[in-house]
């Protein structure tokens, strides 16, 4: 996403907790600066001291220059944002956490988390099956719709009856136990197991068709979220 929106993103969900400052440059200098969000404050890109008081975001051009420079070790614990970042800086990304003494988890969801989610310590693969479980309705056709019963007269009812009950009493059988010859018996159904634990990709009728991701990964979520 574009990196005021995943800050604004970061910030709802609480990721970030301090006032946040986006590395960018800037309409009249194009020399990367730490920027807050309405560009009321800059700051030199090599001042470090930022990330013991700021949370700080970063895109993923911003991220190859403090690459470059040396810089993205020292303000790796400060960073909570990264956006538009490439598979190869993802990975990154991940080694460098891990570098720290970190535990990662990664969740992805495509083909460009592959890499991550192989060096991350727990690399989990998102599938979003939302699109499965609610199929649109086809409106039916009505040159192929079959067609319609018509509903049985009442007298007729009555005849059928009567000449049910003629047959049980020379069969010495009552009319409780006979079954009426237009009715059937519906097919005797297996009780479905109650899931016991987190859902799984066999949690449905359907086999979910699995992606990179997650032959990648050695956990799959089926859903759009952990």
């Amino acid at each position: 996403d574009n990196i005021l929106t995943a800050c604004k993103v970061a910030e709802t969900l609480t990721m970030i907790t301090r006032t946040p400052l986006i590395l960018e440059s800037s309409d009249t200098n194009e020399t990367l600066q730490w920027t807050s969000i309405d560009e009321s404050e800059r700051f030199p890109m090599e001042q470090t001291n930022l990330a013991k008081t700021n949370d700080l975001c970063v895109s993923g051009e911003a991220l190859e220059v403090l690459i470059q420079q040396n810089l993205f070790k020292k303000f790796l614990p400060a960073i909570k944002v990264y956006a538009r970042v490439s598979p190869e800086q993802k990975e990154i990304i991940v080694v460098a956490i891990k570098d720290s003494n970190k535990v990662v988890l990664m969740c992805g969801d495509g083909t460009n988390d592959v890499g991550a989610l192989k060096q991350a310590h727990v690399g989990v693969a998102l599938l979003n099956t939302a699109d499965n479980k609610t199929k649109p309705a086809v409106a039916a056709n009505p040159l192929n719709a079959a067609p319609a019963k018509e509903p049985v007269k009442r007298s007729e009812l009555r005849a059928r009856q009567k000449k049910d009950k003629k047959k049980a009493k020379k069969a010495g059988r009552t009319i409780d136990a006979i079954q009426p010859s237009n009715s059937e018996k519906p097919a005797a159904t297996r009780p479905k197991k109650p899931h016991i634990g987190p859902p799984t990709i066999f949690d449905d009728d359907e086999m979910v068709k699995l992606g990179d991701a997650s032959i990648a990964s050695p956990f799959t979520a089926k859903g759009t979220s952990v």
